[in-house]
């Protein structure tokens, strides 16, 4: 729990800022749309756990680092699942920006936490 802080706030800045680097780049270069372009942010915008997680092992360091940065992964893919979920969500829905993707965001959220006891007896 003492590296759960750390983690948190280093995944959402971290995903936070590569998703609208991400998505200004694809803005520009490759001249999509800001759905378009906010969608491969999303889906780039994330370090993820399947990798890190190998990588981590083989490099011998610090356990709060290999914590914190474990945190950072595992958080960071869940982020980029719900912002891909929401995005796609707001591409049905037709509405604004902002409240498609925080309702989508919302939606993505309680669907998981209503999913999660199921998923919890599957180990």
């Amino acid at each position: 729990m003492l590296h759960l802080g750390g983690g948190l706030v280093l995944s959402w800045s971290a995903y936070l800022i590569t998703a609208l680097l991400v998505a200004g780049v694809a803005k520009w270069a490759l001249r999509l749309s800001w759905d378009g372009s906010l969608l491969v942010g999303a889906v780039l915008g994330c370090v993820s756990s399947t990798i890190m997680l190998p990588a981590l092992q083989q490099i011998p360091m610090r356990k709060p680092v290999m914590l914190t940065l474990l945190v950072e992964s595992s958080i960071g893919d869940v982020l980029a699942m719900l912002t891909v979920g929401a995005l796609a969500n707001l591409k049905q829905s037709q509405g604004s920006l902002l409240k498609g993707l925080f309702g989508g965001f919302a939606f993505e959220v309680a669907g998981s936490l209503v999913h999660y006891p199921f998923l919890a007896g599957v180990r």
